[in-house]
């Protein structure tokens, strides 16, 4: 649509991108992104195969919001800051609530 109100829309993105750290080349995806106006979040999945489809090896949330948008040196501070994701959902405050009986 021409003529535009002002307000900004997405532009299609890149699928992926390559970072070599150490040695290593990571593959990175967006896995996710923030849907508010307000704070515009980047959910990054680091992969060391390109072919794999599955669960990132690595993953970080960063501030963006197209992954075409981050410099090399984002996108490398967002690797040091990504962890392995969780695989173990359960939270430890409920973890032994099984083992409990009623007094």
């Amino acid at each position: 649509m021409k003529g535009g109100t002002g307000a900004s829309r997405l532009e299609p993105d890149l699928e992926e991108v390559t970072l070599q750290v150490d040695d290593k080349e990571w593959t990175v995806r967006v896995i996710g992104r923030s849907q508010t106006h307000t704070a515009a979040l980047l959910m990054l999945g680091f992969w060391m195969s390109p072919e794999d489809a599955g669960a990132p090896d690595r993953e970080t949330l960063i501030a963006g919001r197209v992954l075409s948008e981050l410099n090399l040196d984002q996108l490398q501070s967002a690797y040091k800051q990504s962890k392995p994701p969780r695989t173990d959902q359960s939270r430890d405050f409920f973890s032994d609530i099984g083992n409990r009986g009623r007094n």
